[in-house]
């Protein structure tokens, strides 16, 4: 089911598209719901796309030479 194009346009850097470019960007994105501590993405991997978190929050880490989890941001 494609995106409200109006949910879409309250997003700042899309709210500035016309009509066409949102419907055509919301004909495209595809909901999915992650676990808490689920890996959604990992450094190097290929890009799969662009995630706009609709709920909930995000935690963006490396892992240091030794192994630690360092905490680049929370969004």
């Amino acid at each position: 089911m494609p995106a409200d194009p109006d949910h879409l346009r309250r997003i700042p850097f899309l709210g500035q598209l016309d009509d066409a470019a949102l419907a055509r960007i919301a004909s495209r994105v595809t909901a999915h719901r992650f676990a808490r501590g689920e890996v959604v993405c990992r450094e190097g991997a290929p890009c799969r796309g662009f995630w706009i978190v609709q709920e909930g929050s995000v935690r963006s880490v490396v892992t240091s030479a030794q192994g630690k989890l360092r905490i680049l941001e929370v969004a």
